[in-house]
């Protein structure tokens, strides 16, 4: 499309022609035949306009300065008016060889030209080629443009750059790279500066390298068609987050917006950021000038071809181009992420994982991409806070991966589809989709496939987690640990080397081994001292490989591989391990919940000692992914990963063996054993003496049975770690052996314990002891709420453990509609039934306050019509509901300050409470109050206070007015009203005022 209002219109080939015309009488006609030696910038300037000459500048170092740009000795006009160049190509058909030539460019120039993008060299003619430039960027990283700049801009057609060395300074802000912001959304006003930017026909850019110190792309593309892109080394700066987040105090710019990125997040710690831009990037959009025609449109059909990319943002990313778009034999290394190209081709590639994937895909609608990518070992310390190797979206890929890693890190996944996690995708959960993808993984990498991830075939060398459907990819082995003898000498026969390894996955592998024999050898293999394998080989005059003859099941983790010669004259180079089927471990979790529901504790074990009654979840993993069976005693059977085992008896008691099959097919069980115990035996007779240890596997209330032969009656006392638990009478037993016990319920905690037997009788003898649970204790802390759903008949939270309180409070909120009976037994005695107390219709109580024992039981009884709602059961610390609560004492707050008050007994009071503030004070006892009494004190009037239950916004049971008091520690006391409620309340103070709502020193509720 042509512009109207551009000042470049009209330019055209006429014009030009007549401009080489008149520099052609000027300059001498030889200079179109030979070249033309320039030795200054100033000589070079008219040469730039013609068209059809050779120019070779002398080898030297040229500058231009600001002062120079400022004085109108460099800066053209362009076609764009937001731009100005300081050596502007117009000629067409021209050669510019500057070999030995460097250039420098002040870093003052980007601003000495006022309010404009600033290129410091562009061509706009045809047919152009400018060799061998060195451009250096003089100055500091940090000295920003005024508005922007760029290196190398390439307009026209058919022109190209070849062995251009640029060295690029100059940007703001710089060691951040994107954090702070990139486009039109920023935290910090970015003023960037790119290396070469290519637009334009058929432009070529080769065998050029970009060493980038500024923070913008290193070599991009806008409104360009068929670009090349060939031979070139592209490096840029890594930076650790960590190394930011370290400014913290500093004063610097990260320190002062506190480190929040225009991602909306502050920045994670654990990644790393490349300080400029992407690599090699095309855009979907921009101008180019033409023969004398502005045209806006997408880049078109780039081509990349055998370039290096180091330490950037991406390594090629294409994604934004149309139609065909092909990379062949290009590195990207140290990148945080190596190509993504959405469609096209990507040929005989490769990328490391250091900071990032070797491969991305961006969006859901990118499809038909082939991509050959071969992963290479890390260079560095690995800080890839993605921990994906590659992430691919879209439909319609083909896409194979191999490496060059001889021990890959297997926390790096290839996520297919799923949640992106890269740095920019943090804040949000973004479950993306992929469809219709072939991928032959030869890497040892994970892969993983999201919810949304359909119809993906191929083949992989590490495991797979399939959350996806009709998904199916097969296992093909691949090395996965690579040996190498650094110690290479010849074995005698019965000599022994040993590897120390880190076998990342459990399975079942195949070994190559390279030996070296003059004669038929033989060698075995073992593991942590168990043999494996022994393995014979032909004579051979080099290194030759032998494999096993059958896979061989290693366990993962470390471990101590051994080669052990039966032969003699033998010599070992290494070893590779193909993993041939991987195992994926079954990880045992197990949950224990009491009666209640309440969870008494989730661990990683796969045995678990449980009282009758109780339940126990198994839910082991992995999480996702392959299937699940159960067997388990009776016949019992089950295909699901989550076992809920409720109310056991012995009966269900034993092991159940858990079956996970991998997506590969592959194995891999695990056994529970769940022992219900409410019995301990202890064997007398085979012990001397009367001393005893007795492993407790449960706190619980316990009655100890004494199996005895007695000539005569007698006594005896039992005692626990010196303390007196039991005393026992027997009668004689005419030499039988009889079962005695005194019937006295004992609580004994969980662990191992010394048992003594004292007695002064004679003649008596002792078989066995045992002790059987009654009832199972749970440890308790206060306070405990327990709120059921709708129950029948009778309801037991079995035996609480409150030995750690001194005095402990019971109540029982319910709807009275029919007789309910609550009653508590202390500490296995005698039963002790609640009081009741009904506030009126539809509200009621049963409680006790003050309890003082080590365990108590609380059952609450329906009678023969059961239940009826039961809202709350609470077993609290014990407090007067009528004595004074502190301010300052809450559970909760929002806003609000302690400090200390003069007012009468002195501490602290809560002030600088403003509107919208609120203090919780949590299972206050409101059991009969009629009225609220608060001491406040306030220097204005106009604050007020609401008094709700349940949350801030939650019902409201009281509201008081606070007073002017004159003062802010001039007290007075209120008392106001209480609705009729009964129960156990989180009780919320929440206060409004136009400014300051006052201060407050206590609160009381009364009963009348």
């Amino acid at each position: 499309m042509k512009s109207s209002g551009n000042k470049y219109t009209g330019f055209d080939r006429a014009r030009r022609g007549i401009t080489g015309l008149l520099l052609f009488l000027v300059i001498s006609t030889s200079t179109l035949a030979n070249p033309v030696l320039v030795d200054s910038l100033e000589n070079l300037l008219p040469y730039l306009k013609q068209d059809d000459v050779q120019v070779v500048m002398k080898p030297g170092t040229y500058r231009i300065t600001g002062a120079e740009a400022k004085a109108g000795k460099f800066g053209s006009d362009t076609f764009q008016d937001w731009c100005k160049t300081l050596l502007l190509f117009e000629g067409s058909g021209s050669t510019y060889d500057f070999t030995g030539v460097t250039l420098e460019v002040e870093t003052s120039v980007f601003q000495s030209l006022g309010k404009y993008d600033i290129f410091e060299v562009q061509i706009v003619g045809n047919h152009t080629v400018i060799k061998n430039l060195t451009i250096e960027d003089i100055g500091s990283v940090y000295d920003a443009p005024s508005k922007g700049a760029v290196g190398i801009v390439m307009d026209g057609s058919h022109n190209r750059i070849e062995g251009v060395h640029l060295s690029t300074k100059g940007s703001y802000p710089y060691g951040y790279g994107e954090a702070f912001g990139k486009g039109g959304k920023n935290v910090v006003r970015h003023m960037k500066h790119c290396g070469i930017l290519v637009r334009g026909y058929s432009n070529h850019v080769k065998d050029c390298t970009i060493i980038h110190r500024c923070f913008g792309h290193a070599l991009f593309m806008q409104a360009a068609d068929q670009p090349l892109i060939e031979g070139c080394y592209i490096e840029g700066e890594m930076r650790e987050t960590n190394t930011i987040l370290a400014e913290k105090g500093t004063g610097s710019i990260a320190d002062r917006v506190n480190f929040m990125t225009y991602f909306g997040y502050p920045i994670p710690p654990n990644f790393a950021m490349c300080t400029g831009e992407e690599g090699i990037r095309a855009y979907d959009s921009g101008q180019t000038w033409i023969d004398g025609e502005i045209i806006s449109r997408r880049t078109m059909n780039p081509t990349v071809l055998n370039c290096t990319i180091k330490n950037m943002r991406g390594g090629v990313t294409l994604t934004h181009a149309g139609g065909k778009k092909y990379v062949e034999g290009c590195v990207a290394i140290g990148c945080t992420r190596g190509f993504c190209i959405g469609s096209g081709d990507i040929v005989d590639c490769y990328a490391d994982t250091q900071y990032g994937p070797a491969l991305g895909v961006d969006y859901e609608r990118d499809s038909g991409m082939t991509a050959e990518i071969t992963l290479l070992p890390n260079k560095g310390k690995m800080v890839n806070g993605t921990q994906y190797a590659a992430f691919i979206t879209g439909r319609n890929h083909h896409i194979t991966l191999r490496s060059q890693v001889p021990n890959p890190d297997q926390k790096l996944m290839i996520l297919i589809g799923g949640d992106k996690r890269n740095i920019g995708s943090l804040g949000k959960v973004n479950e993306y989709s992929a469809s219709n993808i072939t991928i032959n993984n030869y890497t040892a990498h994970p892969i993983m496939m999201g919810e949304r991830v359909e119809n993906i075939s191929g083949i992989t060398g590490g495991l797979v987690t399939d959350l996806g459907k009709n998904n199916r990819i097969m296992h093909e082995p691949v090395k996965q640990l690579e040996i190498i003898n650094e110690h290479q000498k010849e074995l005698a026969q019965g000599e022994t080397i040993e590897f120390e390894i880190d076998l990342p996955i459990a399975g079942t592998y195949f070994i190559d081994y390279q030996v070296a024999a003059p004669a038929n050898v033989m060698f075995s293999v073992s593991s942590n001292e168990q043999e494996l394998e022994t393995v014979s080989f032909p004579a051979s005059r080099g290194w030759t490989t032998v494999r096993s003859e059958i896979a061989i099941a290693l366990n993962g983790g470390k471990q101590v591989l051994s080669i052990t010669a039966l032969s003699s004259e033998m010599k070992f180079n290494g070893m590779d391990l193909i993993l041939n089927l991987p195992t994926t471990p079954v990880v045992p979790r197990v949950e224990v919940f009491n009666f209640m529901g309440v969870s008494l504790g989730r661990m990683e074990r796969a045995d678990v000692t449980v009282y009758p009654g109780h339940m126990v979840v198994l839910e082991p993993g992995p999480t996702f992914g392959g299937t699940w069976r159960w067997s388990g005693p009776n016949g019992f059977y089950s295909e699901n990963r989550k076992l809920t085992l409720s109310a056991l008896t012995k009966k269900r008691a034993g092991r159940y063996i858990a079956t996970f099959t991998n997506i590969s097919g592959y194995e891999t069980s695990a056994t529970f054993e769940i022992e219900v115990e409410d019995l301990i035996t202890i064997d007398a007779a085979a012990q001397d003496g009367m001393e005893f240890e007795v492993d407790v596997p449960l706190p619980g209330m316990y009655v100890i049975g004494y199996k005895l032969s007695a000539e005569t009656a007698g006594h005896f006392s039992a005692s626990m770690e010196g303390v007196e638990i039991d005393r026992v009478d027997f009668e004689a037993t005419a030499r039988d052996w009889e079962t005695v016990s005194s019937e006295k319920i004992i609580y004994l905690k969980k662990g191992v314990k010394k048992m003594q037997l004292t007695s002064a009788s004679k003649d008596w003898k002792l078989e066995w002891i045992k002790l059987k649970s009654v009832d199972y204790v749970s440890p308790a802390t206060l306070p405990l709420v327990y709120q059921p759903e709708q129950v029948l008949g009778q309801l037991s939270l079995g035996v609480i453990d409150i030995s750690e309180e001194e005095l402990v409070d019971i109540y029982v909120v319910y709807q009275p509609r029919r007789a309910l009976k609550a009653m508590v037994q202390i500490d296995g005695g005698t039963w002790i039934p609640l009081k009741m107390f009904k506030a009126g219709p539809g509200m009621a109580m049963a409680y006790e306050t003050g309890l003082s024992c080590a365990t108590l039981k609380l059952v609450v009884d329906g009678g023969r019509d059961g239940l009826e709602q039961v809202d709350g059961i609470y077993i609290l610390k014990s407090r007067d509901p009528y004595a004074r609560i502190e301010a300052e004492d809450y559970d909760g707050n929002q806003g609000t300050h302690q400090e200390d008050t003069q007012d009468v007994g002195g501490g602290k009071n809560v002030g600088s409470i403003r509107n919208g503030d609120w203090l919780k004070y949590s299972n206050l006892a409101l059991i009969g109050m009629k009225s609220v009494r608060v001491r406040v004190a306030n220097i204005q009037s106009g604050g007020s206070c609401e008094i709700r239950i349940g949350s801030p916004d939650g019902q409201k049971i009281a509201t008081l007015e606070i007073p002017k008091t004159g003062g802010w520690q001039t007290w007075e006391t209120v008392t106001v009203p209480l609705e009729n409620v009964s129960g156990i309340f989180d009780v919320y103070l929440v206060f409004s005022a136009d400014s300051m709502a006052g201060n407050l020193n206590w609160i009381e509720f009364l009963p009348n």
